[in-house]
């Protein structure tokens, strides 16, 4: 999946949303992006925990309250 575009934020309360677009740009206007969503516990947290901290340069240190994180 690394080649794959895809965003993933982090929420303040833990949880991991990766976004991943229409493969095709043609069609971004009428279908929605792909939406998986991870929580402590779940077999692949950890690994997209760690692509987010990868990308952002650490852990923790970006969850704001109230709202999300983006790539």
């Amino acid at each position: 999946m690394d080649d794959l575009f895809c965003r993933i934020e982090l929420h303040s309360d833990g949880v991991v949303l990766v976004r991943v677009p229409p493969a095709n740009p043609q069609l971004a206007d009428s279908i929605p992006d792909a939406v998986f969503s991870f929580r402590k516990g779940d077999p692949q947290y950890g690994y997209w925990r760690a692509r987010y901290d990868l990308e952002h340069g650490g852990a923790d240190q970006h969850v704001m309250s109230g709202s999300a994180q983006t790539l």
